[in-house]
């Protein structure tokens, strides 16, 4: 698993290479307004709709990130990255641009960028749930079902977790999010890179895919997934203009603080 570092002053994003980006959540009050003046009428108005701070905050920071992260990519303002939803209502740049995919789990984003290929990536927070077993029978193929059960207590909810995010990220990247069933495709929780072909309809031409497993934070799992083959993954820890960049060691104490 590539460790998340500081990023060079200017990353290319070069055909075959996959950026994924680490970002905090939890941000000063002047860098939250900073990123708010950012976000487009709609994106103010769903942070609105928040019924707690925390949540809103943090869903301010994911965006304003996502989109001051995309802007360096594309020599915008940020508040100029304009947005449209696919036919299955994946997220992409209007006008096309690099492909991207974003997700974020109570205090960390991971964001992935690639120049010619659809990519898909997320992360959640390893927490013990207490029908891990019974929610994997539903949405785990069948062998990776058998193989949660055999396990127990912590092991069972970092497999659990490192398979969700597999799982979600590969249907990302395919473009088709949760219209397809978790279980159309086994990604199992073995070493990675994994190289899998899906198909998630009756005549579809199965297609390859990349799936590389994340490493984010303590206790927390993360999956990257491209279309394609021969993928390099760089993996880098977001931080804006003026501000350093955190290494994984840094990251990793604050989180546990």
């Amino acid at each position: 698993m590539t460790p998340f570092t500081r990023p060079p002053p200017d990353p290319v994003l070069d055909a075959g290479t996959v950026h994924a980006w680490r970002a905090r959540l939890t941000l000063p009050a002047p860098e939250l307004r900073a990123l708010a003046a950012s976000l487009s009428d709609d994106e103010l108005r769903r942070a609105a709709r928040f019924r707690f701070a925390v949540h809103r905050d943090r869903f301010i920071a994911a965006r304003g990130q996502l989109r001051l992260l995309l802007a360096r990519y594309l020599g915008l303002a940020p508040s100029a990255v304009a947005f449209e939803r696919g036919p299955f209502g994946k997220p992409r740049l209007a006008g096309g641009g690099p492909r991207f995919s974003a997700s974020h789990s109570e205090e960390l984003a991971l964001y992935a960028v690639a120049a010619d290929r659809e990519v898909g990536i997320d992360v959640e927070r390893v927490r013990p749930m207490a029908a891990l077993a019974a929610v994997a029978d539903q949405f785990f193929a069948p062998g990776e079902a058998r193989a949660l059960r055999a396990l127990a207590g912590e092991a069972r909810a970092r497999a659990f977790f490192a398979c969700w995010t597999r799982k979600e990220a590969l249907l990302k990247a395919a473009g088709v999010g949760l219209t397809a069933a978790l279980e159309a495709v086994e990604v199992g929780f073995g070493p990675d890179p994994a190289v899998l072909r899906r198909a998630f309809s009756a005549g579809e031409e199965p297609a390859c895919s990349t799936v590389v497993t994340l490493r984010p934070a303590p206790g927390y799992a993360g999956a990257l997934a491209a279309n394609g083959l021969e993928l390099e993954v760089r993996c880098w820890t977001f931080a804006e203009e003026g501000s350093a960049a955190e290494t994984d060691e840094q990251s990793e104490r604050e989180i546990e603080a």
